[in-house]
C-alpha cells in the first residue's frame, strides 16, 4: 500500500455533467496507476461500508472520496449530509454549498439527535419516490432526463458508524432502522 494524492488522481474523474452530476465514488488506484470507482447510482450499490484496521486510512479516504464527488457535481447535482461522531473527519464542510441543508452537518452537542437526521432523509427518500412515480422513472437519473431539471443526489458520510450507535440503545435502534430504510 501506498498513499495516492488527490492531486495524482483528479485528472482521471469524470467530467462535470451539470444537469446530471456523477455517482461514481473514487475507491483508489489499481495496480497500474487507474482510478477505481464504486457508482452509487448502480444497482445495489446505494451502501458503501468501508472497513479496516486503525490507522489504515479509512478517515483520510472519506474526505477524498467526497471531494471526487465535488469535483465532479455542483451544488444542483449533489448535496451531502455529514456525521462526525468523533469531531475529526468534515469540519471543511460545516458551511460548504454542498450541504444538503444547514442542520445537515451533525455532530455531537449539535443542537439535534443524529436520529433526527436520519429521519429527515427517510423523509426526503420517500418525497423522492413520489416525484419519481409521478414522472413514471425508475431512477434519479432518468427522472433529470425526462423533467431537464437537476435534482440533486443526497449522499450521507458518517465517519466512526460504530461510535454513533454507541450513544444510546433507544438512539441505535432508530439509527439502524433508518438506515435500513435508506
Amino acid at each position: 500500500p501506498e498513499a495516492v494524492l488527490f492531486s495524482q488522481v483528479e485528472a482521471q474523474l469524470p467530467a462535470l455533467d451539470a444537469l446530471r452530476g456523477s455517482a461514481k465514488v473514487p475507491l483508489g488506484v489499481d495496480a497500474a496507476g487507474h482510478l477505481q470507482f464504486a457508482d452509487l447510482a448502480g444497482s445495489g450499490r446505494s451502501h458503501v461500508l468501508v472497513a479496516g484496521t486503525t490507522s489504515s486510512g479509512k478517515s483520510e479516504w472519506l474526505p477524498m472520496a467526497l471531494a471526487g464527488l465535488i469535483a465532479t457535481n455542483t451544488p444542483d447535482t449533489l448535496r451531502v449530509a455529514t456525521l462526525d461522531p468523533k469531531l475529526a473527519a468534515f469540519a471543511d464542510l460545516e458551511r460548504s454549498k454542498f450541504l444538503w441543508k444547514r442542520d445537515a452537518w451533525w455532530i455531537p452537542g449539535s443542537g439535534r439527535s443524529a436520529s433526527e437526521l436520519f429521519q429527515d432523509l427517510v423523509q426526503e427518500m420517500d418525497r423522492r419516490y413520489q416525484l419519481t412515480r409521478e414522472t413514471r422513472s425508475d431512477n434519479l437519473r432518468e427522472h433529470v432526463e425526462k423533467t431537464g431539471k437537476p435534482l440533486a443526489r443526497i449522499v450521507c458520510v458518517c465517519d466512526e458508524y460504530y461510535a454513533l450507535i454507541s450513544q444510546s440503545r433507544s438512539e441505535k435502534s432508530s439509527i439502524e432502522a433508518a438506515v435500513g430504510l435508506l
